[in-house]
């Protein structure tokens, strides 16, 4: 065969009688065997037909019922779910539950994200004893039933298909037949199935291993957050100072003001400094905001050598920028350090084993100046709009078809950036845009030479349908300010190119996730007139969800009452 025309023919004519797969992802045995089809039927026609329909499986690591349970948004359409994980298997949804896609990724760095997870470990992974999951050690596996394993044999997919190989555990620390037992009464699947296939995800999320180090894990973190439900933050401290450079980027003054907001609600004194004050006295912790900046510029460079021992560090900086590489100067000094993304905490443990996960998430409406009803100030860049829409009359955040801005950008210029929108400026020209993208050769102080503030930034957040996300460079950064802050908090529709894994939040469900070739029909989609009710639906559940997982005020007690918790057990020991 030379080409797909006659790959395709073949299979159709004889290969299909033969046994041959069509795609890595589809075993015409085992779907025959699955379906009960007739030997002269072609399987991957009758999997069309209705196979998808009736959700028969088209290969023992494809599970077709558990993998659409994961999209709410999917339930009643009719998708081809195979074609959805080969397409978008980025979303982190996972085709089987003995195989945790996410976790592939992560465990083993050599695999591009690019490249689909269960394709690598059908093709080279099973082969290489990969694990796939928490769950499974095929390595161990290997250990106890090499006198009889095949080499060409893929250990995992003999584990399920094989009910004598399910005698032998496939893991030393976990007891499959215990999740069986511990599970069963969910009802996720047919009975027989969930003999072989339980339900690992709330396992995942009550994981109680206290052997597990990571104390960033999202399910460690959610257990912290439940661990203290109706601690008062008073008893854990008293008095806090906030810090940020009077020199730095405007936005960084928003962290401050949302600490500040959110301890004042707690009732924990609370006051803003900047460098040009120096450190206070008598409180509990100091927090300083941007290390990068406040210790390089004006004033801080004098207070640099001056750090008091219950400094806590907030790192903002993606670690392929040359600031990050100037806060590491900096953040061995700090007692704990605090940082906005998930996988930077995460990396930045492997240095400083005290860094804490901390997302910025709900504060009820107008009560700091991010999280306000906004009115448009009187600028330059902004007199285009119109006094009513400035002002916004309705004294609400408006409904995403009432927004008069259809796309908002706002970032720094960059080549990445730059090449998008230029490829894409006759599709933008259909479209009432706002684009906001500077030079970044020094900080945007308010006043001198930016023209957008905080409150120029929110204006517009709040008066735009969708707000793009689209990466600086070639680091996946979550950027949890533009998604979360300024996005799922104002009630726009954030559509974002794909970004690493953050707790608290779910793709597709709170944001959009696309890759850049595919955005703008995207962006098509969701400012058709048509879709707006579904579109409206979203975003107010995402907001409602941001309420309801990430309340600020209750990540700030959590997680102070757990540094006093590992500050007490820490003097015990001495």
């Amino acid at each position: 065969m030379t080409d797909v025309t006659s790959a395709a023919r073949h299979y159709i004519t004889i290969g299909a009688k033969k046994g041959f797969n069509p795609h890595v992802f589809f075993d015409t045995e085992y779907y025959k065997l699955q379906a009960g089809i007739a030997t002269e039927m072609n399987p991957l026609i009758h999997f069309i037909q209705k196979g998808l329909k009736e959700r028969i499986d088209p290969h023992p690591l494809f599970c077709l019922k558990y993998y659409c349970a994961q999209s709410k948004k999917y339930s009643g359409l009719h998708v081809n779910w195979l074609q959805h994980y080969c397409d978008l298997h980025v979303l982190g949804y996972n085709p089987h539950p003995l195989f945790d896609t996410k976790y592939y990724h992560f465990k083993y760095a050599d695999i591009p994200v690019t490249f689909n997870p269960l394709a690598h470990f059908l093709d080279y992974g099973a082969k290489e004893l990969r694990s796939p999951s928490k769950y499974v050690d095929l390595e161990f596996y290997y250990k106890k039933i090499q006198h009889r394993a095949c080499p060409s044999k893929n250990l995992l997919i003999d584990y399920l298909t094989n009910d004598k190989a399910q005698e032998i555990p496939i893991s030393d620390k976990y007891d499959m037949a215990a999740f069986v037992q511990n599970y069963r009464h969910q009802q996720i699947f047919d009975f027989n199935l969930i003999k072989k296939l339980p339900d690992l995800h709330n396992l995942l999320v009550n994981d109680t291993n206290e052997n597990n180090n990571s104390r960033l894990s999202p399910f460690r973190y959610y257990k912290l957050y439940d661990a203290t439900p109706n601690c008062r933050i008073t008893d854990c401290i008293k008095r806090i100072s906030i810090y940020h450079s009077s020199a730095g980027n405007y936005f960084f003054k928003e962290f401050s003001d949302i600490l500040q907001s959110a301890f004042s609600q707690l009732n924990v004194r609370c006051d803003i400094r900047t460098e040009r004050e120096g450190f206070a006295e008598d409180v509990d912790y100091h927090i300083v905001i941007a290390p990068h900046e406040f210790f390089t510029l004006r004033e801080g460079i004098a207070v640099a050598d001056k750090i008091p021992e219950n400094t806590i560090m907030l790192s903002t900086e993606q670690s392929e920028t040359d600031w990050f590489k100037v806060s590491l100067k900096y953040l061995p000094k700090a007692k704990y350090i605090f940082d906005l993304s998930f996988p930077s905490a995460y990396r930045l443990t492997k240095l400083f084993p005290y860094t804490y996960f901390l997302p910025f998430g709900y504060l009820p409406l107008n009560t700091s100046e991010v999280y306000s009803l906004t009115p448009m100030p009187d600028c330059n860049i902004l007199k285009k709009f119109s006094h009513a829409t400035k002002q916004n009359s309705k004294n609400r955040l408006l409904n995403f078809s009432e927004r008069p801005i259809d796309i908002l950008f706002i970032g720094t210029s960059s080549l990445r950036r730059e090449q998008f929108f230029l490829k894409n400026a006759s599709f933008f020209s259909r479209y009432n845009c706002f684009f906001y993208v500077p030079p970044c050769s020094r900080p945007f102080v308010e006043g001198e030479n930016s023209a957008l503030n905080t409150r120029s930034a929110v204006s517009l957040c709040q008066r735009s349908k969708i707000i793009l996300n689209i990466h600086r460079g070639s680091e996946n950064y979550f950027e949890w300010q533009r998604i979360v802050m300024r996005g799922v908090m104002q009630k726009s529709l954030v559509m974002t190119e794909y970004c690493e894994y953050t707790p608290l939040v779910t793709p597709n469900l709170d944001f959009i996730q696309v890759n850049l070739e595919t955005m703008p029909t995207a962006i098509d989609f969701f400012l058709n007139p048509e879709n707006t009710t579904y579109t409206q639906s979203l975003l107010d559940a995402a907001y409602e969800n941001m309420k309801k997982s990430c309340d600020f005020r209750s990540i700030l007690k959590a997680l102070f009452s757990h540094l006093k918790k590992v500050e007490y057990l820490a003097l015990r020991s001495e």
